[in-house]
């Protein structure tokens, strides 16, 4: 029995980044989103207290963004880097409110 070994190469000087990574960097790196949308199933106070839980938003600003989800049916809530915007998305998540986050324009 005979076996085929294949031996592939690449010279790629340490410290030095891809293409394919550097493209995958620049498309995280930047401000993104955190969006919430309204449902049929949590109450305006609810989404109130867990926008001041987890935002440390000010009541008055909370209420804003809860009745701008309410009328509108979404509402931005946040934006900055996507490592916290990540996160916010899962707390909303875990408060089971629909949440999902997008690149800023």
């Amino acid at each position: 029995m005979s076996e085929l070994s294949v031996t592939i190469t690449s010279k790629i000087r340490a410290g030095t980044i891809t293409e394919k990574e550097e493209k995958a960097s620049t498309e995280l790196a930047g401000t993104w989103n955190v969006l919430v949308f309204d449902d049929p199933v949590n109450l305006m106070e609810y989404v109130t207290k867990v926008f001041q839980k987890i935002f440390g938003y000010p009541r008055e600003r909370a209420e804003d963004l809860m009745m701008t989800v309410h009328v509108a049916g979404k509402a931005l809530v946040w934006t900055g880097a996507r490592e916290p915007a990540e996160l916010y998305v899962q707390q909303l998540h875990s408060y089971q409110l629909h949440a999902s986050l997008e690149k800023a324009q």
